[in-house]
């Protein structure tokens, strides 16, 4: 088919064409550019390019579509990043509130819960290590005596643990030793039994002399009476 043939079947459909010019100029009146109808009514009367003016409403028209479903797009986007936001906020101010919330009967001072201190607990070194004895003192200590240029945070730790483990171990040998004697408080006769009476203590306190403490009953078997033999 030529040219002409084209045109001649264009031209049929002179009306449809009349319809597609009108909807482009109003569109384009509509759209803020009245300067082009002009052009698409010189154009209906030319009859030059139908086809084109027809594939051009179809792509503007496909670009408004596109423009709209990215603004769709657009527009939940940000109101389901604002609404992550807000949630995030809410749920911080909570945790916030409640680790900033103390009791109305409690006041601030010296006491358990250290000098000067508003609410909460205090946790100190030995409750977190299961201690009784202070590993902070242990450890004040250590720093003060010049031991070593410095100081771990393992080694207070490790030496309260020690110091109690052998002052358990003698206070419980000690207590047998008062029961054993029919009393109920702790002597240092009695410590001085529990340390000589146990190998290893007293491999331990070897050196060590314990005021008041007296010596282990002991006579030397040559001092004791002979037994007479039977006859």
């Amino acid at each position: 088919m030529t040219y002409h043939g084209i045109k001649e079947l264009l031209w049929g459909y002179k009306y449809f064409e009349m319809v597609i010019c009108f909807i482009m100029a109003v569109v384009h009146i509509s759209s803020g550019a009245p300067e082009v109808m002009l052009v698409v009514v010189l154009d209906y009367f030319v009859c030059t390019m139908p086809l084109v003016l027809m594939c051009g409403l179809i792509l503007y028209l496909f670009h408004m579509f596109y423009y709209f479903v990215l603004a769709i797009f657009a527009c939940f986007f940000f109101f389901s990043f604002y609404f992550f936001l807000s949630l995030n906020n809410q749920t911080r101010f909570k945790h916030t509130h409640t680790q900033t919330q103390t009791p109305n009967n409690k006041m601030a001072g010296k006491g358990k819960g250290g000098r000067g201190k508003k609410g909460g607990k205090s946790t100190t070194k030995s409750s977190k290590a299961g201690l009784q004895f202070p590993v902070g003192r242990v450890a004040r200590y250590l720093r003060k005596g010049g031991y070593a240029k410095r100081v771990g945070a393992g080694a207070p730790v490790y030496l309260a643990a020690v110091m109690e483990y052998l002052a358990a171990e003698i206070l419980e040998l000690a207590g047998n030793a008062a029961r054993d004697n029919k009393r109920s408080r702790i002597i240092p006769r009695h410590i001085q039994l529990a340390v000589r009476n146990d190998e290893e203590l007293n491999k331990l306190l070897g050196g060590v002399t314990i005021a008041s403490g007296g010596v282990l009953p002991n006579i030397h078997a040559v001092l004791l009476p002979k037994k007479k033999g039977k006859k």
